[in-house]
């Protein structure tokens, strides 16, 4: 994501608050875990549309809701 710089501080704040001890997990490993969940909300917004920032839902989205919604009131 953003390279070896960001990876190494993400390295350096887990050690410094102990979470590799207390998930008894490297701290490389717990790094590249959290890069890769950035990575992952990051392809999401993209293909959703979703912006947590201003919580707003894409046009992506909004097929699947509309589903969820007649799909409920058919169900009633």
């Amino acid at each position: 994501m953003r390279g070896n710089e960001f990876r190494m501080e993400l390295r350096e704040l887990v050690n410094r608050h102990g979470i590799d001890t207390e998930l008894d997990a490297p701290d490389f490993l717990i790094a590249e875990y959290l890069e890769s969940f950035l990575v992952i909300i990051k392809q999401f917004s993209t293909h959703t549309g979703y912006t947590p920032l201003n919580n707003t839902v894409g046009t992506n989205l909004q097929p699947t809701i509309a589903a969820a919604q007649n799909t409920a009131d058919t169900v009633e």
